[in-house]
């Protein structure tokens, strides 16, 4: 649960919900840099359709420390950091994988070399 982030010491991978689909990967890393988090994550994955080239509404970013992913959800969540009236609330989670070598090793690998465009990879 979000209460436990933060508290719990293991939690620094984040799932984010509701993300605009015309929201890429490089734009939420922009606004993660300028809402103050800026060198405080080493992996952020935005799984895209490749046929639409649109974002899947969610995105897995990890945290260098349980604090700064429990400040990350203090400041995203249920938030519209893309503005909008249209655009749902993004609603965060605790991911089911957490910390950047099991991210990197799921979302990285042979399966994402095979990829040329480096806007559809994750960024570690």
């Amino acid at each position: 649960s979000l209460g436990e982030v933060g508290e719990n010491t293991q939690i620094t991978t984040i799932m984010v919900r509701n993300m605009p689909q015309d929201v890429t990967q490089a734009a939420f890393m922009e606004k993660l840099d300028q809402g103050g988090f800026a060198d405080m994550y080493d992996f952020a994955y935005m799984p895209q359709s490749f046929n639409e080239s649109e974002g899947k509404g969610y995105v897995f970013v990890n945290f260098i420390s349980p604090a700064v992913a429990g400040a990350f959800v203090g400041a995203w969540h249920k938030r519209r950091p893309w503005g909008g009236s249209s655009s749902k609330s993004l609603v965060l989670s605790a991911a089911n994988l957490q910390g950047l070598e099991a991210n990197a090793k799921k979302w990285g690998g042979t399966r994402m070399n095979r990829i040329r465009n480096a806007a559809f990879r994750p960024f570690v």
